[in-house]
């Protein structure tokens, strides 16, 4: 997991400097050069189009989920379009989801929209920059640690400020990693209702092989709608609730586009983090996502063999095995994609650059910087070994779950012991003692294979005394005979009549804590100099703003209100290879006919396409790719036209856009968006929801 570093306040900005349509832009602060150039790509609005507190704006129709998606208001009485990935946890909670799942959901009425509790969306009625008020009670050479208690301190106030002139919810957000700071105000809306979702062989077709990757062919979307009080008020869930009346709506055109149309986005982008130096994504990529990458390999293989023999087996750890599964594969791509587009030689380049400045600039100047780059080299390289075996034994050791029941029964208290003792009853009905012995055996044999004597818990000398002679297998049975972790009847015993003795002198209590113990030894040389690395990087990113004094500035993402902009394009991910931008429907069929069991394919879908579509026409678009820059774990958010209709959401980006966490590329990174005229042909002609379609405002002049 990438490390938040806190840097100091004094308008020290860890900065990342815009590129052609880089950027996912905090509103309304968009600069006169980012706005000129929307202007020369085919722009045709206003920048108060896209926000505006006191008139309507692009800003009223675009919602933030309580999940962390986006999604756009669509009607007047209060639709909202989204992602089905958004809302499928809560579908998965139905008493009816299976059914839902398979055949999709779809009601015919008011009354029939399902509630999904615990889901809330909120929309953005004013920002103000408050960034010279904290700034201005924060003394230069004050530590860290006290600027960041006067922040917390500033910032609670400034949020009951706000609160004693509006109703609406207040929230303090930082960007720029605590350099600038916003006070947000939304309208939270509670009762969110399902009204259609199709199935999920529709929804997610193809996912399985083509998540990340184009072309794209499903159709990742749902329609829900905001309930509110007879007075048109937020409110909780009631089932006397009615459907939000708004004025504040998007348009929806059904005249297509072209390749290098103008295209924008606004939405709630999560997490980037573009200011990492080279020498902190070297460590992330290859030593704590490395160590990651090597057990998860492992897990995968002894989940995929166990399951293979066993459908109990299967059945308890299919969805274990899937997470893992696609974590791994996420690592793969992220890894490739970081080495494909030279993401660290590019920040070297930007390194190199800044020493050789720092050199030439005058005394004072280089004095404070000459020594920075090459002092955070050395500080990171000097930890590389205990980084990657700390987070090996955190991988490999504390995410086991047979281990995860000791490390919580280590820290059992009075005030946690009811929550401890539920979650080790749910351990229990998913556990096979066999597939876990199995696991630690792997487990173990791994980290012995890996690791040199200087990071071995001491839990090996016993594996390698005279009774195991480092027989690893041997070790695991013995424990798992005499532990009464590892069998829910004598755990039931143990807790009947508990004892020091016994726990203490428990194989898997003793296993877990020489891991503990261990881990704890590594990370404390590994974060030795964190302190230090803060501050030199702090200093960097201070020179890299004196250096670059005329360059536009970006923000990292943080879940608040952003806009980005491109171009509807192709792509080209190497030589030779080639894709259009479009995908289209009969991409589909071609798919279902590799019989790979991603592709299974709707056959009254495929019967109404082919009974509405001429073949002599235009291909029928599914989905398009844009060069817009946004994150692409929680997406959702909607597409507009230069006129500032709504073409499409973002549902995915390729492989290469996984590693825009770090770094924005034109040439290899797409976004992909769902074409809005395939989510209007499911609608009217697959679900018949004509009473959605009737409520619409389709533009298609």
């Amino acid at each position: 997991m990438v490390k938040r570093i806190i840097l100091s306040i004094a308008f020290i900005t860890f900065i990342q400097f815009a590129n052609a349509n880089e950027g996912m832009w905090i509103l309304p602060s968009i600069p006169d050069s980012i706005a000129n150039n929307m202007d020369k790509l085919g722009y045709e609005l206003k920048m108060r189009d896209l926000y505006n507190e006191k008139e309507s704006s692009l800003k009223d129709v675009v919602v933030s989920f309580s999940n962390g998606y986006t999604g756009v208001m669509i009607s007047s009485d209060g639709m909202l379009l989204t992602n089905y990935t958004a809302i499928m946890p809560f579908i998965e909670q139905l008493d009816e989801s299976s059914q839902y799942k398979e055949e999709g959901f779809w009601a015919s009425s008011y009354t029939r929209e399902i509630p999904l509790h615990h889901l809330s969306v909120s929309i953005v009625k004013t920002t103000e920059n408050v960034t010279d008020r904290i700034l201005a009670n924060i003394p230069e050479f004050e530590t860290q640690e006290k600027k960041q208690h006067l922040i917390d301190s500033i910032s609670q106030l400034l949020i009951k400020e706000k609160q004693a002139t509006t109703s609406y919810i207040v929230e303090f957000k930082a960007s720029n990693k605590g350099t600038q700071f916003h006070l947000y105000t939304y309208e939270k809306f509670n009762d969110i209702r399902l009204v259609y979702a199709p199935p999920t062989s529709i929804a997610l077709f193809g996912e399985e092989k083509d998540k990340h990757s184009t072309p794209k062919h499903n159709a990742n979307f749902a329609v829900l709608r905001v309930y509110v009080s007879q007075e048109n008020q937020p409110t909780p869930y009631d089932p006397y609730n009615k459907p939000y009346n708004t004025k504040q709506y998007a348009k929806i055109s059904t005249r297509g586009y072209e390749m290098d149309d103008f295209v924008v986005t606004v939405g709630y982008p999560s997490f980037t983090n573009r200011q990492i130096t080279s020498f902190a994504l070297k460590e992330q990529v290859y030593a704590i996502n490395q160590a990651e990458l090597n057990v998860a390999l492992v897990k995968d293989k002894v989940w995929e063999h166990a399951m293979r023999e066993s459908n109990y087996v299967k059945n308890l750890y299919e969805k274990k095995y899937t997470q893992n599964d696609e974590r791994l594969h996420y690592l793969i791509q992220l890894q490739e994609s970081v080495k494909k587009q030279n993401i660290i030689s590019e920040k070297e380049r930007t390194e190199k650059n800044f020493m050789q400045w720092s050199i030439k600039s005058d005394f004072n100047t280089m004095l404070k910087y000459e020594h920075v780059v090459p002092t955070l080299e050395n500080k990171y390289t000097s930890r590389k070994q205990e980084m990657y075996h700390v987070h090996f034994l955190t991988e490999s050791f504390v995410k086991l779950d047979i281990l995860t029941v000791a490390y919580m029964l280590l820290t059992i208290s009075p005030q946690n012991e009811r929550e401890i003792y539920s979650e080790i009853a749910k351990f229990y009905e998913r556990y096979d003692e066999q597939t876990e012995k199995k696991m630690l055996i792997a487990m173990l044999e791994l980290y012995a294979n890996e690791a040199t004597n200087e990071f071995m818990p001491d839990i090996y000398t016993t594996i390698n005394s005279k009774k195991y002679k480092g027989n690893i297998e041997q070790y695991v049975n013995d424990t798992f005979k005499k532990s009464f972790i590892t069998n829910e009847v004598r755990f039931n015993k143990y807790l009947d009549k508990p004892s020091d003795k016994q726990f203490n002198n428990d194989p898997i209590i003793l296993l877990s804590k020489s891991i503990l113990k261990k881990r704890a030894e590594i990370a404390r040389i590994a974060f030795a100099d964190e302190k230090e690395i803060e501050h030199l990087t702090a200093l960097l990113i201070e020179g890299y703003q004196r250096k670059n004094k005329e360059n536009t500035l970006l923000a990292d993402a943080n879940y608040t209100l952003r806009m980005s902009y491109g171009t509807i394009t192709t792509y080209s991910p190497s030589d030779g290879v080639f894709f259009g931008y479009t995908s289209n429907f009969e991409g589909i069929i071609e798919k279902n006919n590799t019989r790979h069991a991603a592709y299974k394919i709707d056959k009254r879908l495929v019967d109404i396409y082919q009974s509405k579509h001429n073949k002599n026409e235009k291909p029928f678009a599914v989905s398009f790719l844009t060069s817009i820059d946004y994150t692409i774990d929680k997406m959702g958010a909607p597409v507009f036209d230069a006129e500032g209709n709504l073409i499409g959401i973002l549902s995915d980006g390729n492989n290469e856009t996984i590693s825009n966490i770090y770094h924005y590329n034109e040439r290899f990174q797409r976004t992909i968006a769902l074409d809005i005229r395939y989510m209007l042909f499911i609608l009217e002609h697959y679900a018949g929801a004509k009473r959605v379609i009737e409520k619409l405002n389709l533009v298609d002049e």
